[in-house]
């Protein structure tokens, strides 16, 4: 329970801190529907000259990038801006004042920085999915639905540990904010 109770904190924190900024908000908005629309649009490209793209129907496809989104989402929210934070902390010498907190000091370094605006991701990913679910005309499950959040959350701690990794590497080398640019993209 601590750990829904810190991250109810520090969420309420960095929402005050973002609304101050609303304009951020339309900007993550537009950011994210050019985003989905230029990954639609790559795959009508694609799809208009041929029925399937190695075995893949365009609406399975669409499963993806519904997929593609939300996993994005996911990262974006927590696991990018903590970690980003993590490695800026320890170049600028302020992580001493998280170490002192009297809760775990990777629950904190983990958490304490959220981007809010990105949960836009998510619920564009969750539409996607739904909208090729529909189209698909698949029904989904309860133990369906369990296992794909119980694989979202597993490849979300693999996520994360990539990170924490990649991340701590800040320890011995003075700038590493370009490897977790380069860990994103890929």
């Amino acid at each position: 329970m601590n750990l829904l109770r810190l991250l109810a904190v520090f969420f309420r924190v960095n929402l005050m801190s973002e609304l101050a900024y609303r304009v951020n908000f339309f900007w993550q908005v537009f950011q994210s529907l050019l985003s989905l629309v230029m990954s639609l649009a790559g795959l009508a490209v694609v799809f208009s000259y041929t029925n399937a793209l190695g075995g893949w129907r365009p609406d399975e496809v669409l499963v993806l990038v519904g997929v593609y989104f939300l996993i994005g989402g996911m990262i974006g929210v927590v696991i990018q801006p903590g970690m980003g934070q993590l490695v800026e902390s320890v170049r600028g010498g302020t992580l001493d004042f998280l170490l002192t907190k009297p809760e775990d000091a990777q629950l904190i370094v983990s958490i304490h920085r959220i981007e809010v605006w990105q949960f836009t991701d998510i619920v564009l990913g969750l539409g996607v999915l739904a909208t090729a679910l529909l189209r698909l005309g698949e029904t989904v499950g309860g133990w369906e639905a369990a296992g794909f959040i119980l694989m979202l959350v597993a490849g979300g701690v693999i996520i994360y540990s990539f990170f924490l990794v990649l991340a701590t590497l800040s320890f011995w080398f003075v700038r590493v904010e370009n490897i977790l640019v380069i860990f994103q993209s890929m």
